[in-house]
């Protein structure tokens, strides 16, 4: 086993369950020594508190590396929010960080509101709020400016209420002050781009707030809390991290034998497995429950089950408590197989990776199997205890989670479904010519407006094949472009017979006197083989000629996952101006008339917006 392979197990045994913060500090020390190693993903984040959370700083190091990313983190130091931000010549922009994590107390920055609020006139409680507000949004609209993606933690109620039971009820009490300070706070995310609030106050609550704050390390060092719980920290912060990194995964693969029902189908029968009505079938009924909550915000589901299909499906179909049908599942693999094997064979049914894929299975030893032969998979088991199904498949649920959510997450297991009806045409076509014409493709083409920004962001993150730069701009910096006239964008949804892709090309080109620089061109990977580039890199083309522009320039930089796309821009015809081992430079002379591009015969394209 490599020192990576080992490292990275040992970060994945730490975010199993409890472990010594020494534990936890020492891997870190060893993470911080290992370049980016391949299929690992590089992200840069800054820390800024009005409290010390350095402690938290190996936490997001084995919580990054256990799911397969490199973290760089910078921390500002005691109390140096103001000082880092607000000067541009700071360590802070000198670390050109992707994301910085944003975390303070509004008695930092007002220390009034801890007193008896019911002694204090009502505009001064409103003018501290609006302070601390004012004080924020300068942070973020300062932040933003320089594209760099903001994380709010939202505020925690101090554990002591000087006007003790009556704060809940009354109008300045601490729970009515801090709720229109959280409130604030998303007010401020909704005002800005690439500004998140995490719901620290929540994890919180989850473990308890005297558990969470340490009288002592405050009074100490101005630790505010949870540093015995850093790892619990950590991870809920990865969400987001994993979102920036493209790391998000989008499929859940369930076994089904006492995972989704108690008991097994092909022995008790369906009127012996347990489900719904009393303890034990209680909790898998909630399981279930939980399962369609995340099918309905467009997570995939398949099936990974040793059995016999027809038992199963029997059981699936049949069972009066079965919340999960059929039609849930866009994929399943029911049989006596290896389960690895399958899981693979899943992965390219579904056109994903297999680091897209959580599996769930109660077998301790099929799913050592699976981590072993497929790391890249995030594995569950299903506990002993079935009492902890629930709780402990929500933590799992964060793997699944994201801050953002685009119309086309919404629409993903619709889309696939009608992507198996497209694969069983070609498979029936007689050539990929007569495929494609049967398909009667329409390209919408528009350009970067706020409706297709969080989708054309995704796009940017997550698309590694059909990349021929995978440059991961922020959202900061695609919500610039919308007003600026030095840049084009090409925006492309297709729809055929079948239904909507959704927007799946997106073109960014960067305007320089008579030059055009082909800055980003990717496309999502279940629309490869279309000839959807080919008509883009026309239109694109005949606009710039339109602009009066004579040359075209691109670039190729080589990546381990877009070999795809390497040759790219020779079939476009563009001629090779350098090469190196990173990748290879073109240009395309606009003056000449037509350009050799070559539209596809089998796409209409319709121009929205231009």
């Amino acid at each position: 086993m490599s020192e990576t392979d080992a490292l990275w197990s040992a970060a994945c045994a730490c975010l199993q369950g409890p472990t010594p913060p020494g534990s936890v500090m020492g891997l870190a020390r060893k993470i911080r020594h290992i370049e980016a190693p391949p299929g690992f993903k590089t992200l840069q984040l800054a820390l800024l508190s009005s409290t010390h959370i350095e402690h938290l700083v190996p936490a997001l190091e084995v919580a990054a590396f256990g799911d397969r990313m490199v973290l760089k983190c910078q921390t500002a130091g005691f109390n140096q929010i103001d000082q880092q931000v607000l000067n541009p010549s700071s360590a802070l922009y000198a670390a050109a960080p992707d994301m910085a994590l944003v975390f303070t107390r509004p008695e930092d920055i007002a220390p009034g509101l801890l007193r008896n609020l019911e002694s204090v006139p009502a505009q001064q409680v409103s003018d501290w709020i609006a302070d601390i507000h004012h004080r924020i949004d300068t942070w973020c609209s300062t932040l933003a400016a320089a594209g760099i993606q903001v994380l709010l933690l939202s505020f925690v109620r101090p554990a002591h209420a000087p006007l003790g039971i009556r704060d809940f009820s009354h109008p300045q009490g601490q729970y009515p002050t801090w709720q229109r300070l959280n409130e604030g706070l998303l007010r401020i995310a909704q005002s800005h781009r690439g500004v998140h609030v995490l719901d620290l106050d929540a994890l919180v609550r989850r473990i308890g707030l005297y558990a969470w704050e340490d009288p002592k390390l405050w009074s100490l060092a101005k630790i505010a809390g949870g540093s015995q719980f850093s790892l619990s920290w950590a991870q809920e912060i990865m969400p987001v991290l994993r979102e920036a990194a493209g790391r998000r995964r989008k499929c859940l693969v369930l076994d089904l034998d006492n995972t989704l029902w108690g008991g097994v189908i092909g022995e008790d029968g369906m009127a012996g497995v347990k489900l719904g009505g009393d303890h034990p079938g209680n909790v898998f009924l909630a399981f279930q429950q939980q399962i369609i909550d995340l099918w309905q915000q467009g997570v995939l589901l398949a099936i990974n089950s040793k059995n016999n299909a027809s038992d199963a499906e029997a059981m699936i179909e049949n069972h009066p408590e079965m919340q999960l049908k059929l039609r849930h599942f866009a994929a399943r693999r029911i049989n006596w197989e290896d389960k690895v094997d399958n899981l693979r064979s899943l992965a390219k049914e579904l056109n994903i990776g297999l680091d897209a894929m959580v599996f769930v299975d109660d077998n301790p030893a099929e799913c050592e199997r699976v981590r072993g032969a497929l790391p890249e998979v995030h594995v569950f088991q299903v506990p002993a205890d079935v009492v902890q199904l629930n709780r402990r498949f929500a933590q799992v649920c964060a793997y699944l989670d994201g801050v953002t959510a685009s119309e086309e997450d919404r629409q993903r297991n619709q889309m696939v479904q009608q992507n198996q009806l497209r694969q069983a045409q070609q498979d029936s076509a007689t050539s990929v010519e007569s495929f494609l014409d049967s398909l009667l493709m329409r390209a919408e083409v528009e350009r970067l407006h706020p409706g297709n920004l969080a989708r054309v962001v995704q796009l940017l993150h997550k698309t590694n094949q059909f990349n021929v730069s995978t440059r991961r701009h922020s959202e900061q910096f695609i919500s610039s472009l919308m007003n600026r006239s030095d840049w084009l964008s090409y925006v492309v949804r297709l729809k055929d017979k079948f239904g909507d892709n959704g927007i799946v090309l997106l073109a960014l080109v960067q305007l320089t006197g008579p030059t055009a620089s082909i800055d980003t061109l990717l496309m999502s990977c279940r629309v490869i083989g279309r000839t959807l580039e080919h008509s883009l890199m026309t239109l694109m083309v005949q606009d710039l000629q339109a602009l009066g522009l004579h040359t075209l320039l691109a670039e190729y930089i080589r990546t381990e996952k877009n070999k795809l796309v390497e040759h790219l821009f020779d079939e476009f015809g563009f001629t090779v101006s350098e090469t190196s081992p990173d990748g290879t430079r073109y240009r395309l002379s606009l003056t000449q008339r037509p350009a050799p591009t070559v539209p596809s015969a089998h796409i209409t394209f319709d121009l929205i917006n231009r």
